[in-house]
Protein backbone atom coordinates (compact mmCIF):
# COMPACT_ATOMS: atom_id res chain seq x y z
CA UNK A 1 0.00 0.00 0.00
CA UNK A 2 0.98 3.78 0.00
CA UNK A 3 0.74 6.82 1.73
CA UNK A 4 -1.37 9.72 0.33
CA UNK A 5 -0.85 13.49 1.36
CA UNK A 6 -3.02 16.56 -0.62
CA UNK A 7 -2.99 20.15 0.11
CA UNK A 8 -4.09 23.04 -1.86
CA UNK A 9 -4.28 26.89 -0.68
CA UNK A 10 -6.09 29.41 -2.54
CA UNK A 11 -6.14 33.14 -1.73
CA UNK A 12 -8.86 35.55 -3.19
CA UNK A 13 -8.29 39.01 -3.39
CA UNK A 14 -11.68 41.48 -2.59
CA UNK A 15 -13.39 42.43 -5.67
CA UNK A 16 -16.13 44.86 -6.84
CA UNK A 17 -19.48 43.21 -7.82
CA UNK A 18 -20.23 45.74 -10.54
CA UNK A 19 -17.36 46.14 -13.49
CA UNK A 20 -17.34 50.09 -12.59
CA UNK A 21 -17.01 50.84 -8.72
CA UNK A 22 -18.90 54.21 -9.62
CA UNK A 23 -21.88 52.20 -10.51
CA UNK A 24 -25.17 53.03 -8.96
CA UNK A 25 -25.38 49.60 -7.14
CA UNK A 26 -22.06 47.93 -6.02
CA UNK A 27 -20.79 46.77 -3.17
CA UNK A 28 -17.17 44.81 -2.22
CA UNK A 29 -16.58 40.92 -1.72
CA UNK A 30 -14.32 40.64 0.90
CA UNK A 31 -10.96 39.06 -0.10
CA UNK A 32 -10.81 35.30 1.06
CA UNK A 33 -8.40 32.13 2.04
CA UNK A 34 -9.10 28.29 1.67
CA UNK A 35 -7.31 25.86 2.92
CA UNK A 36 -8.50 22.17 1.89
CA UNK A 37 -6.24 18.89 2.67
CA UNK A 38 -6.48 15.00 2.78
CA UNK A 39 -4.17 11.89 4.47
CA UNK A 40 -5.11 8.67 2.85
CA UNK A 41 -4.04 5.11 2.57
CA UNK A 42 -4.34 3.17 -0.71
CA UNK A 43 -4.02 -0.82 -0.74
CA UNK A 44 -4.87 -3.00 -3.51
CA UNK A 45 -8.94 -3.60 -3.35
CA UNK A 46 -9.50 -0.22 -1.03
CA UNK A 47 -8.48 2.45 -0.04
CA UNK A 48 -9.36 5.41 3.37
CA UNK A 49 -8.89 8.89 3.52
CA UNK A 50 -9.73 11.97 5.94
CA UNK A 51 -10.25 15.12 4.53
CA UNK A 52 -11.00 18.38 5.36
CA UNK A 53 -12.19 21.77 3.84
CA UNK A 54 -11.87 25.20 5.06
CA UNK A 55 -9.88 23.91 7.43
CA UNK A 56 -9.05 27.94 8.75
CA UNK A 57 -13.35 27.84 8.67
CA UNK A 58 -13.13 31.24 7.07
CA UNK A 59 -16.30 33.20 6.27
CA UNK A 60 -16.59 32.77 2.26
CA UNK A 61 -18.20 35.07 0.66
CA UNK A 62 -18.55 34.29 -3.33
CA UNK A 63 -21.70 36.37 -4.89
CA UNK A 64 -23.22 39.34 -3.44
CA UNK A 65 -26.09 40.35 -4.95
CA UNK A 66 -26.68 44.04 -4.06
CA UNK A 67 -30.22 45.48 -2.63
CA UNK A 68 -31.84 47.07 -5.40
CA UNK A 69 -36.02 46.92 -3.42
CA UNK A 70 -35.24 49.67 -0.67
CA UNK A 71 -37.02 48.40 2.05
CA UNK A 72 -38.22 45.46 0.87
CA UNK A 73 -35.24 43.77 1.29
CA UNK A 74 -33.35 44.14 4.59
CA UNK A 75 -29.73 44.19 2.59
CA UNK A 76 -27.56 42.60 0.31
CA UNK A 77 -27.91 38.65 -0.24
CA UNK A 78 -25.17 37.26 -0.29
CA UNK A 79 -24.04 33.43 -0.88
CA UNK A 80 -21.60 31.89 1.52
CA UNK A 81 -18.85 28.71 0.90
CA UNK A 82 -18.97 25.35 3.19
CA UNK A 83 -17.88 26.12 6.67
CA UNK A 84 -14.90 23.53 7.98
CA UNK A 85 -15.91 20.34 6.91
CA UNK A 86 -14.27 17.14 7.95
CA UNK A 87 -14.97 13.66 6.73
CA UNK A 88 -13.76 9.94 5.80
CA UNK A 89 -13.65 8.95 1.92
CA UNK A 90 -14.07 4.93 1.39
CA UNK A 91 -13.33 3.17 -1.34
CA UNK A 92 -13.46 -0.60 -1.84
CA UNK A 93 -12.75 -2.23 -5.77
CA UNK A 94 -15.46 -4.99 -6.60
Amino acid sequence: GKIEVSADYTYRSREFTAFSPTAFDYTVIPSSVLLNGSIGYTADRWSVSVYGTNLTDNHLVSIVDVNTFGPVQPGNLEYWGRPRTIGVHAHVKF
